[in-house]
């Protein structure tokens, strides 16, 4: 793992404080990593969005995804 790797953060879902703007913001990050990594396997894309946004993340997407 990288430093680019440990400067990422969790989304957090709980905080309802300018969620778009900061939700935004993080796929934009995220985004920007996986090009930096060249990462463009959609499976590895979604290992990715998973392991960074943290397990509440994954839950919701799970939850709305069935």
């Amino acid at each position: 793992m990288g430093i680019e790797d440990q400067l990422m953060t969790s989304f957090n879902v709980d905080e309802d404080e300018n969620m778009v703007q900061r939700w935004e913001e993080w796929v934009s990050r995220l985004e920007r990593l996986m090009s930096i990594k060249d990462i463009v396997d959609d499976k590895r894309k979604l290992n990715y969005f998973f392991f960074f946004g943290g397990s509440e993340l994954e839950r919701i997407y799970k939850t709305n995804a069935n």
